[in-house]
């Protein structure tokens, strides 16, 4: 372990030390001492390097977040020697809180955890308390002769690895208030006349003039140190100072006149013993009379002992105590002044945790920074608030919260607020002089106002700057409202919010004006000389339109103008929202040179010209550049393409609805350097209604469209009404169909086009069937011998049955024999306002030869030995082709029919003789063989298939008289009467429709899967009121499976879409990589919610794989000591081992408390040891078997498929990649095309998301959102 130790500080100048100490006292007792700490209350803190307030601690390696507020208000002051530059901000040291821990956090693993709940960086333990127990084991002589060590022979070597950690660790030590070894050894303590003195605590007293008391109170020191604490807290380093002192008997150990030196005797012992550790840190506790020099402190402290040795000092000052302050300001030398904070040089930083400084009511004056000091309000990534006021009510100040001259320089940061101020003289926030700075990087000023004659929140003079660069300048109102500049200042705008500001005057948010006199605009007031940059940030809602009775100019509610060396440049940002009583609502040119080139002032508005920009031609220029692209005037929700004229006058006035508004003045180029007077607007060209008359139609979503003049409008999808076929969209005298785009000069009105379906089929559904022979195998000649046809009655009946469904696609509903996809696709194209539509049912059959290895299989057990067989394969496609004007212009390429309702008869010219011999037909339908149909033309060398299932056929032909193993029928017809079963799975897996002969009775035990759902059973209609067991088949039936969401447990966090799961550190995500137990442990870890996770957090196991530093060691404890994820056996964890099928639903199951039923079973789990958590995972929808019925329970898991079963879980599942969203991180190993691409995308990217109506989410925003390490 790295060696720790104390920094001695020999050499320092006293005189410096002590201005330092002087200073921080000003402040401190200035803002009245308010700091409350749990370990002392309000505390002074000196340090070599500044002094501080309150009990701060440096965290070790980078901040983590702000701490908690404690009811303190920490002040930061960092050494005044050397001076900074005046544009310096200095970045303040990260400060942390420390939280007293019992001595029990040594040793049971939940210091850091305790630290962390207390939003804390620091623990504290009491080392040696007054009574004079230690917290650790000590070898020093008195300490074993007195009894006071730990009783537990490990407490030691807990210390060393707790303090081997990150955390920042303090030992306190009360050095000399001892109970216990005095009593043991008189000779060490301080005496009174009965014995060891007590003081009104009834405590004992070592004596710091004794060596030997000396050398325990430092070989406890040390051995704190050896500890590897980072820090020492010495407490009662000092002589008594309260009780009964005068009872005290001088002699060896008490020597008066000599406490002093005693305990600078004592300091030199110390450094000496610590020399070996020089990045310990030794701190002293202290008393405000110490500080003050009071003549009756006896403790024998000095401040500049302090001074001299202390790395920090804790006081305690008491709030409100007016008379300590006055004291302190007396001892230091230094005069009130006018100002409740005068600051005059160094630097000072003030961290305010939820507490105020209120400017001096009475006195009527705020705080003073002058000469070359640098006032730092908050600290970057320190968000505890901190607020300086006004005096409240109608009280009045005579000078601003905050005045800055000099070389002067203010920076504000966030949780930082000036506020609630009036003044009449002067701005109520900040003013500026002389060349002093203003930088705001966060914070507010807000509701600082001016009653008379200057700006309420920033007022910058003279050759200064302010630098509004983030936070927000809200609700001020004045001849300035937010700030006002005058004077040779200047104003830098790069980022941040004006908003709400009013001026009683123009410049509603920042009016530029001369210096002589100064006169200052309602929201912020630029300088003259050299102006305005705007680069960013914004301008909101800003006004210009209270007339006073001393201004009456209403211009500008943005930015305005009014001296002729005025000048602003607007380059960037927003102006928008703002309002003036006269014209230019966002800026206005009165007098002076603006430049608009790349700032957006848009959406603004003026009583009476120029909505966005004026320029008056008496006195102002104005060069005009071009807007940023993407905005949109909210008005009219249309996109802006430009300026245009917004001139005074009811007919002159810029309006969309005009069909020739005013023009467009940017035709002819930028302006540049213009005298002439402009009033103008950020719009865009006129548009005009698009309006859809549906002419019976009963659809949503066909409203009216507004379409820019001239402008290409794409028509909308066609409308459905019952019983109707839409035939187009009608346009003036012609018809287009969905799709087509027509050009918008006028109000337009489209009219939707209607023929019955019985007219529609009538006049343009063209039904045709072809018939395609082709031979896979034989020679020419036998080629030619082979053919088929389809008869004429077939094919009749074949249109007939495309012609049904038609009418049922027509009519919204699903024909059984299309699947879901075709026929949707189907749909649209009948309805895409074609002039006929070509349906075009293809069978096609084809001569392949001799069965294959797999007929083969399925066909032995049915054949004989004499048999000879041929098979034909037999497929049946439907594609259709919509016309317009002849010219096709939508198809459905030809997509498989697996089966029809009926049987049609096929002729087959087979090129075989069949005199003499037995024929009989098989064919192969979902791996079944099955008996045909059939009849021999014997004379024409052709077999008849009446067939309704479009699979290998095979003609099987033997001679006359031998016995077939199974029977087929010889002769004609069509078979028994049978009925369609459809499974209707409403988003579950998939089941083709079934035909059973009439009067069966089937039994509906198929349990299909859905994502997020448990199955509840089969019901007999669509609104799932009666649940089925069986069905009997006396007709067509449909049923319909019903489902219930699957919550997702309870334990895990299924509302926050953070990334769960990391990439490796060369830039893959490897998806096909075998996912470990240990990293499984760590994605669960990080999903479990927060307070879940905080309450079973641990580091304790019994796995003797798991060593103490693993980096999973917290993962795989906290979810063992839930009990959702244990080891392979008591003692091992396998933490690198792949995690089976069967282990991970078990993670999953536990998660689980909703008890759902174990209904869902594999054919290979049974017996296995987790047979019952893969069957409750599966019955939750949590996890999904293979298509064989297997469920693989001791295969590994790849990090695809488990990111896929926890995003099931989870319910995370975006539909399809136009769900996410540009940006994202993207892996070079998870490709579009992956069956795991969306899983692995919404694992890794934090995201918010809405929920769409089909179930999947869409992400909306990518985030920071991660999870957590622990």
């Amino acid at each position: 372990m790295a060696a720790k130790g104390y920094g001695t500080y020999h050499g320092r100048s006293r005189l410096r030390t002590a201005l330092k100490v002087v200073i921080v006292l000003l402040v401190v007792l200035l803002v009245l001492a308010v700091a409350t700490l749990l370990l002392m209350d309000g505390h002074i803190v000196y340090s070599s390097d500044g002094i501080r307030l309150d009990l701060p601690f440096v965290q070790k390696g980078g901040a983590e977040d702000p701490p908690e507020p404690a009811g303190s208000a920490p002040l930061v002051i960092d050494s005044p020697v050397p001076t900074p530059a005046p544009t310096a901000t200095p970045e303040p040291e990260t400060l942390m809180q420390g939280v007293l821990l019992p001595r029990e956090a040594l040793y049971d693993g939940t210091a850091e955890e305790q630290v962390r709940r207390a939003g804390a960086a620091a623990a504290v333990f009491d080392m040696k308390a007054d009574d004079g127990s230690l917290g650790y084991i000590s070898s020093l002589e008195p300490a074993q002769a007195g009894g006071v060590s730990a009783a537990d022979p490990a407490i030691n070597g807990a210390i060393r690895g707790l303090n081997a950690g990150e955390l920042y660790t303090v030992a306190r030590v009360s050095c000399f208030r001892d109970n216990a070894i005095p009593r043991a050894d008189m000779s060490l303590g301080i005496k009174s006349s009965a014995g060891n003195w007590r003081d009104e605590g009834d405590c004992r007293w070592l004596s710091a003039a004794n060596a030997a008391a000396r050398q325990y109170v430092i070989g406890v020191c040390a051995e704190l140190a050896e500890l590897g604490f980072d820090e020492l807290l010495l407490e009662n380093c000092a002589f008594p100072a309260r009780g009964q002192v005068d009872y005290i008997v001088a002699g060896e150990n008490y020597d008066p006149d000599g406490l002093t030196d005693a305990l600078e005797t004592f300091c030199r012992e110390l450094e000496e013993a610590l020399a070996d550790y020089p990045q310990l840190k030794v701190s002293f506790g202290s008393s405000q009379a110490v500080l003050t020099g009071e003549a009756n402190d006896r403790s024998g402290q000095t401040a500049a002992w302090l001074a001299e040795h202390a790395w920090r000092v804790y006081v305690a000052v008491p709030a409100g105590d007016e008379s300590a302050y006055e004291q302190t300001l007396r001892a230091a030398g230094l005069p009130a002044g006018d100002n409740a904070l005068l600051f005059t040089r160094g630097t000072v930083t003030l961290l305010g945790e939820g507490h105020s400084i209120t400017a001096d009511a009475t006195g009527h004056r705020g705080i003073s920074v002058s000469g070359s000091a640098v006032l730092n309000l908050g600290a970057p990534g320190y968000a505890e608030s901190l607020t300086i006021r006004g005096g409240g009510g109608d009280a009045v100040l005579l000078s601003p919260l905050v005045s800055l001259s000099g070389a002067a320089v203010l920076n504000v940061y966030d949780g930082a607020a000036l506020r609630d101020t009036l003044s009449r003289s002067t701005p109520g926030g900040v003013q500026l002089s002389g060349t002093a700075e203003l930088n705001m990087h966060g914070g507010v000023i807000e509701n600082c106002n001016n009653s008379l004659s200057v700006a309420g929140g920033v007022v910058v003079d003279g050759a200064a700057v302010f630098r509004l660069c983030g936070g927000t300048i809200r609700g001020c109102t004045g001849y300035g409202g937010a700030v006002a500049i005058g004077g040779q200042g200047r104003m830098e705008f790069s980022a941040g919010l004006i908003e709400n500001c009013e001026s009683l005057d123009c410049g509603g948010a920042i009016l530029l004006v001369s210096t002589a006199p100064i006169h200052y605009g309602g929201g912020t007031a630029g300088p003259v000389i050299p102006g305005l940059s705007m680069t960013g940030g914004a301008i909101r809602n800003c006004k210009a339109v209270t007339p006073s009775s001393i201004y009456t100019t209403q211009y500008g509610g943005g930015v305005a103008l009014y001296a002729y060396d005025a000048a602003a440049e607007l380059t960037g940002g927003v102006i928008t929202g703002c309002t003036a009583g006269e014209s230019g609502g966002g800026v206005a040119c009165l007098f002076g040179k603006v430049t608009v080139d790349g700032c957006a002032v848009y959406d603004n508005t003026a009583v009476k010209s120029a909505d966005d920009v004026y320029n008056n031609g008496s006195g102002g220029t104005l060069t005009l550049g071009a807007l940023p692209g993407g905005l949109t005037l909210p008005t009219t929700r249309k996109p802006i393409d430009g300026w245009y004229w917004d001139m005074s006058g009811s007919n002159r006035r810029w309006s969309y609805l005009s069909a020739t508004p005013p023009g467009f003045i940017m035709t002819q180029g930028p302006l540049t350097a213009s005298t002439q007077t402009h009033a103008i607007k950020a719009a865009h060209g006129a548009y005009y209604t698009v309006t859809y008359d549906l002419n019976g139609g009963t659809d949503t979503g066909y409203g009216p469209v507004s379409v820019a003049k001239g402008a290409q409008h794409t028509l909308l999808p066609a409308p459905t009404k019952a019983g109707h076929v839409f035939t187009g969209w009608k346009v003036r005298s012609a018809v287009k169909r969905p799709g087509g785009t027509i050009i918008v000069n006028a109000a337009t009105t489209v009219s939707a086009q209607w023929l019955t379906v019985d007219e529609w089929i009538g006049q343009r559904l063209n039904i045709r069937v072809d018939v395609d022979v082709s031979v896979a195998i034989g020679t020419d000649q036998q080629q030619q011998e082979i053919s088929a046809d389809v008869s004429e009655e077939s094919q009749a009946w074949l249109r007939a049955q495309v012609e049904e469904w038609i009418r049922v696609l027509l009519a919204r509903g699903a024909p059984p024999e299309l699947d879901t996809e075709h026929a949707a696709m189907l749909l649209r194209l009948l309805s895409a306002g074609a002039d006929s539509v070509d349906v075009t049912l293809s069978v096609g059959i084809r001569l392949t030869g001799d069965p294959d290895e797999g007929e083969l299989a399925l066909l032995s057990p049915h054949m004989d030995g004499s048999e000879t067989a041929q098979v034909w394969q037999l497929t049946v496609e439907l594609g259709a082709e919509a016309k317009k004007a002849g010219v096709a212009f939508d198809r459905v390429e030809g997509f498989a029919i697996t089966e029809l309702d009926d049987t049609f008869a096929i002729h087959l010219t087979t090129g075989q003789n069949y005199s003499g011999r037995t024929v009989r037909v098989l064919y192969i339908h979902g791996g079944t063989v099955r008996a045909a149909s059939s009849s021999v033309d014997a004379d024409n060398a052709a077999v008849i298939i009446h067939a309704k299932e479009f699979s290998p056929y095979i003609i099987l032909s033997k001679p006359a008289g031998s016995t077939s193993p199974s029977g087929g029928s010889s002769g004609g017809g069509g078979g028994p009467t049978r009925y369609t079963l459809h499974y209707e799975s409403n988003g579950g897996a998939a089941y083709p429709s079934e035909r059973y002969p009439a009067g069966t009775v089937v039994i509906l035990d198929k349990t299909p899967l859905r994502e997020g759902y448990a199955f509840t059973g089969w019901y007999g209609e669509a609104e799932l009121t009666t649940q089925l067991n069986t069905v009997r088949m006396d007709k067509n039936r449909t049923v319909y499976a019903g489902w219930s969401a699957t919550p997702a447990p309870a334990w895990l966090n299924s509302d926050d879409h953070f990334a769960y799961v990391y990439g490796y550190p060369d830039g893959r995500v490897g998806p096909l990589n075998n996912i470990t137990r240990a990293e499984v442990a760590a994605i669960f870890y990080r999903l479990l919610r927060k307070d879940i996770r905080m309450e079973s957090q641990t580091t304790e196991n019994s796995f003797d794989d798991v060593p103490a530093d693993a980096w999973y060691v917290t993962e795989a404890s906290t979810l063992a000591r839930l009990g959702v994820f244990v080891g392979r056996t008591t003692d091992v964890f396998a933490p690198d081992a792949p995690i089976t099928r069967a282990e991970f639903a078990t993670v999953c199951a536990r998660f689980d408390q909703s008890g759902a039923a174990e209904d869902r079973d594999f054919s290979d789990i049974g017996g296995h040891w987790a047979e019952q958590y893969i069957r409750q995972a599966a019955a939750l929808g949590w996890v999904q078997g293979y298509p064989d019925g297997t469920f693989g329970p001791d295969r590994p898991i790849t990090r695809a498929e488990a990111v896929t079963m926890i995003n099931r879980v989870l319910r995370r599942n975006p539909g399809s990649k136009d769900d996410l969203l540009s940006g994202m991180k993207v892996w070079p190993d998870n490709p579009e095309g992956a069956w795991y691409y969306l899983e692995v995308q919404e694992a890794t990217n934090g995201h918010e998301f809405h929920r769409k109506a089909d179930g999947h989410e869409k992400w909306t925003v990518l985030s920071a959102l991660h999870s957590r390490p622990h």
